[in-house]
């Protein structure tokens, strides 16, 4: 591994910066943008996890300006540039779409199967009820705690795991460090 790091470490520096420049060149690209958020909410932990933020921020923002009030439809359009994912902006705009054909907007949102369930049935209740202002600003305030306690739980989850690769890396130094030693030692003998 030494003479390899010793004789190749240009090429791993190159490697370094084309994946950085790639994934740069990715993000800027519409396409590409589109592409990473969408496999951004597949994956396992942080999918859930942007899924309940993009809800939270755009319950909080819709309520806020419904609260103020502005019209259901421009407020759509202000949110679909919050909500952070092309995915889900692109679902808030076919949502906006359907809510000005007179569809609900729980039931616009369901179609995208892109916001969690909850935020879907909490919003169709404050349609119903005619509450809608109030209930999204209630989605908000149950998302934002749940996305802070699972950051939390991944925090607790990193820091056990954060001491074992550090252990490995003292490991590592040590048997390197020792290893010539006894094998100096042996000759000796």
């Amino acid at each position: 591994t030494s003479d390899f790091f010793q004789a190749y470490w240009w090429l791993l520096v190159l490697l370094i910066i084309a994946a950085l420049l790639g994934l740069r060149a990715i993000y800027h690209n519409e396409k590409g943008r589109r592409w990473l958020d969408t496999r951004m909410l597949s994956l396992p932990i942080f999918g859930l996890l942007v899924r309940k933020m993009a809800a939270a921020r755009f319950a909080r923002t819709l309520g806020s300006l419904l609260d103020n009030g502005v019209s259901m439809l421009p407020a759509m359009g202000i949110v679909q540039n919050i909500v952070g994912n092309m995915y889900l902006a692109d679902v808030v705009a076919q949502s906006a779409t359907e809510v000005s054909k007179g569809q609900g907007l729980g039931k616009a949102l369901d179609r995208g199967n892109a916001f969690p369930p909850l935020a879907i049935q909490m919003i169709q209740v404050g349609e119903q009820s005619g509450n809608l202002e109030e209930m999204l600003n209630k989605v908000a305030d149950v998302f934002e705690r749940e996305v802070e306690t699972t950051a939390m739980r991944l925090t607790a989850l990193v820091e056990p795991l954060m001491v074992l690769v550090m252990a490995s890396f003292v490991l590592f130094v040590v048997l390197a460090i020792c290893l010539p030693i006894f094998e100096m030692n042996q000759h000796i003998r």
